[in-house]
């Protein structure tokens, strides 16, 4: 009995989702491309000071771009970074050309990024290092977009160097790789 109580908000929920959802499935989409993961992790444990110090900074990007604070985006990639966000702002290189892409595209929407499961893999030297970190975002429109949302899921591939001197670690590439179609209102983020 209370199970069935706890199920059917989330069945009328579901039910209202998908009813206001401007997004088809497209049964003959291509299929999206593997994740270029290690087989195994080579070499030793990275000394848990570069695991951590990663973690922290790939950390601040969800609060960066929620609270759209693009002066801060230098503390998470490199002044040279190349980004690769197909399906949004496309390919852009150079710190100033993503802050301005990203401010862009977040511009008339508030939101949620959360992230979840990552590896990191630091080199053997401990100067420059991989990771893929699973997110989910929520797009929340405004304006005449009240009230409508996007949703997606992806991974980010990130390669990291080190700051020889500071030791701290930037971003210097970054592959976006949707995991699915965008479910909502594509229409919030202006796609």
């Amino acid at each position: 009995m209370r199970r069935s109580f706890l199920l059917l908000p989330l069945a009328i929920l579901a039910s209202l989702v998908l009813a206001n959802s401007n997004v088809s499935l497209n049964a003959d989409a291509p299929p999206l491309p593997w994740i270029d993961i290690p087989a195994k992790i080579e070499g030793d444990v990275p000394p848990q000071a570069d695991l951590l110090a990663i973690q922290r900074t790939m950390s601040l990007y969800p609060f960066v771009l929620d609270g759209k604070a693009w002066s801060q985006l230098d503390r998470i990639f490199h002044p040279d970074i190349w980004a690769n966000y197909s399906g949004f702002i496309g390919v852009v290189q150079g710190l100033a050309n993503v802050s301005e892409a990203l401010s862009t595209i977040m511009a008339p929407v508030t939101s949620q990024h959360a992230l979840t499961t990552q590896l990191i893999q630091v080199s053997p030297n401990g100067t420059t290092a991989n990771s893929w970190t699973y997110y989910w975002a929520n797009h929340f429109g405004t304006g005449d977009m009240y009230g409508e949302a996007l949703w997606t899921w992806g991974t980010y591939q990130d390669f990291w160097v080190k700051n020889r001197t500071s030791r701290e670690w930037r971003i210097r590439g970054r592959q976006n790789i949707q995991m699915g179609p965008f479910f909502g209102n594509t229409s919030v983020l202006r796609l």
